[in-house]
């Protein structure tokens, strides 16, 4: 199995080395992806509180939070906040998170989405500069509308590939965020 998965990573690495493509590139998206998760997590994570400071109508609480201690915590008993901005901070905390986490998504999207035309770009031109290499027999054998199909759908088929293992990471994130909120509220529940 490891060498399997050697074998493939090398595969990946000469494919990227001739599409001239840096795996770079795939690093910041998954990187934009995990920032996307954390706030996600905040926004999530700062709903729980907001609901029981509304059930019991008082939000003394949150300054005692361990998640929510060093953010909010400490402005709650240094700026002496009332109940009422103490929601007010919470909704923010909450609004910021969620547009915080939509922009973080939308670039790391966009970035995967340069790179997959770009990969698209580079793999029909070395694909087509293969075809200028060949002699006129091989056309004459060859069935033109396969070569055609190998040129465009290929080439879309592969991107595809690596537009879902984008999603797949960023899904992987979120999950991996919630779980942690999951353990955090209560691990016994969890497992």
């Amino acid at each position: 199995m490891y060498s399997k998965l050697s074998s493939n990573l090398k595969k990946f690495k000469v494919f990227l080395k001739k599409t001239n493509i840096s795996p770079l590139y795939f690093i910041i998206p998954a990187l934009l992806s995990i920032l996307s998760a954390i706030f996600e997590g905040i926004s999530v994570s700062s709903i729980i509180p907001l609901l029981k400071g509304i059930f019991t109508m008082d939000f003394g609480f949150v300054k005692d939070l361990p998640v929510l201690k060093g953010f909010i915590g400490s402005s709650v008993s240094a700026l002496n906040l009332n109940n009422t901005q103490i929601f007010a901070a919470l909704l923010a905390v909450i609004f910021s998170a969620g547009v915080l986490k939509n922009i973080l998504r939308y670039f790391s999207s966009l970035m995967v989405c340069f790179q997959v035309r770009n990969i698209a770009n580079n793999l029909r031109q070395l694909i087509f500069s293969r075809y200028l290499d060949f002699g006129k027999m091989f056309f004459d054998r060859s069935n033109l509308g396969y070569l055609y199909n190998l040129l465009v759908s290929f080439t879309t088929l592969v991107t595809q590939e690596l537009s879902s293992v984008h999603l797949f990471l960023t899904e992987f994130f979120t999950f991996l965020v919630y779980m942690t909120i999951m353990f955090i509220i209560s691990w016994k529940l969890t497992l």
